[in-house]
Order: structure tokens, then C-alpha cells, then sequence
């Protein structure tokens, strides 16, 4: 069974674990959202940064973005936090540079510890020679990395999905997560299968997803694909298809 420590919780293929999404776009929505999710008591919360409208811009925002991970950690106690930034590029919420996005994931990082961020969210595949770097400085700085790539209009070939998870390992991610949206049943079945054979290659463990109603059964059959997290609904969704 392939496992992974980060901090208090353990990731392995064998059961996945069940993360709910916090989408506030300001404090008091996301302190509302959190005290809703902490009594679901879910395995793990993702905080989509991106959702959040600060007052600040640009690297003014860093301790913004901060302040408000020490309150949610404050509500959530013990439940582990994914930190996660998703770019317009890949189905976010705000259009920014590579270069800003890098210095908010380190500058979360660097909080990681002390507000139980289990992970901080990458998306590694798109900009590879950057995200190695930024990857690196991340570890360096003691947090663990999910890398990540997103395909909100296709999935791609069962080949080039295994290679994009492949090459995400590559680049040093603790967890390599792809999710793709389907347009046939044979699209969730490529996905699968992609899934189960990435797994038996890869060193670290996989998340995947076909997402869309039509491929919300691979939020469920994690015992199929091996995926170590699956995404639900908890106050509200973050991707098409979550339960």
C-alpha cells in the first residue's frame, strides 16, 4: 500500500481521504464557510485563495492572505489545510503572473507549519522549468507540494494523461493531481484506467478526477483510480461535479 505522513494525517490508495472546499470571497464568508465545514468534520479543508477579494493587490496581499490562513486555522483546529491558488489559466478565479503566484505559494509555505497547511497546491505541469524551482524552495521551506494540472474543456489522450502525472513527479510534487472534464463515458474510462496504471508507476500518490456529472462517479470509485483525496461539496463547489 503506498502511503504519505503530512503532519497529522496519512495519505494511501487503499481509502481516500474526503476534502471539502472553502470559497468565501472575503472574511467573514470564509470564517462562516469554515465553522459550517469543521462540523462535517471532513479529512481535510482546501482553501481556494482565489476566491478571496482583498483589499490589497500584488505582493501587498501576501499578509492578507496569511492573516486570514491564522483564522481559518483558528476554526478548523486540527484539520489539515490545502492552500491553493488556482490561476484563471487552469480554472481559477484571478488572472495573475507566474512570477506573483510563485511568491504567494512561498510566502504560505513559510506559514505552513504553524497553520497546519498539509499542502501547498501547484500548477506544475503548465510553467515546468518555473514550478521545479518554486517546488524546491517549498520543500526547502518544510512544506509538502501537491502538483497539479487541470483540463476544463477535454481529457486528454490515457498516454498523455500518465505522462502528465509522470512528469509532475518529475519535478519533485509529494502528490500529482489531474483532473480532466469528459464529453463521452469513453473519456471517464480513459481516466480510470490512466489513473490505475499511473498509480502502479508513480513513486508518490495520485489524485484524479473526471469531473462534470458525467464523471462523478471517479469521485467515488477511488478505490478503482487510487486516488489518495477526493473533492466534495461542502458549503459549496469548487469544480464542476463534486458531491
Amino acid at each position: 500500500m503506498k502511503k504519505l505522513q503530512c503532519g497529522n494525517i496519512e495519505l494511501n490508495n487503499k481509502q481516500a481521504k474526503i476534502c471539502v472546499p472553502i470559497t468565501g470571497s472575503n472574511e467573514v464568508e470564509i470564517l462562516k464557510q469554515a465553522k459550517t465545514v469543521s462540523l462535517m468534520k471532513p479529512d481535510m479543508v482546501e482553501w481556494r485563495a482565489d476566491y478571496y477579494n482583498t483589499d490589497k493587490r500584488d505582493e501587498a496581499a501576501i499578509a492578507e492572505y496569511i492573516a486570514m490562513l491564522e483564522k481559518l486555522h483558528e476554526v478548523l483546529g486540527e484539520i489539515p489545510i490545502i492552500f491553493t491558488f488556482r490561476t484563471k489559466n487552469e480554472g481559477g478565479e484571478k488572472q495573475i503572473d507566474f512570477g506573483l503566484y510563485s511568491v504567494y505559494c512561498k510566502s504560505i509555505a513559510l506559514a505552513a507549519k504553524k497553520n497546519n497547511v498539509a499542502f501547498v497546491d501547484i500548477e506544475a505541469y503548465e510553467h515546468k522549468n518555473e514550478a521545479k524551482e518554486l517546488i524546491d524552495h517549498i520543500h526547502y521551506y518544510g512544506a509538502k507540494v501537491i502538483g497539479s494540472n487541470h483540463h476544463f474543456d477535454k481529457t486528454p489522450s490515457e498516454e498523455e494523461m500518465i505522462e502528465i502525472l509522470s512528469a509532475m513527479e518529475q519535478l519533485g510534487a509529494d502528490v500529482c493531481k489531474l483532473a480532466v472534464m469528459p464529453q463521452e463515458k469513453e473519456d471517464v474510462s480513459a481516466l480510470i484506467s490512466a489513473s490505475k496504471r499511473a498509480d502502479k508507476k508513480l513513486q508518490v500518490p495520485v489524485i484524479t478526477m473526471s469531473m462534470g456529472e458525467l464523471g462523478a462517479v471517479t469521485r467515488i470509485c477511488t478505490g478503482l483510480t487510487g486516488s489518495v483525496i477526493t473533492f466534495a461539496a461542502g458549503t459549496d463547489v469548487s469544480a464542476p461535479g463534486q458531491i
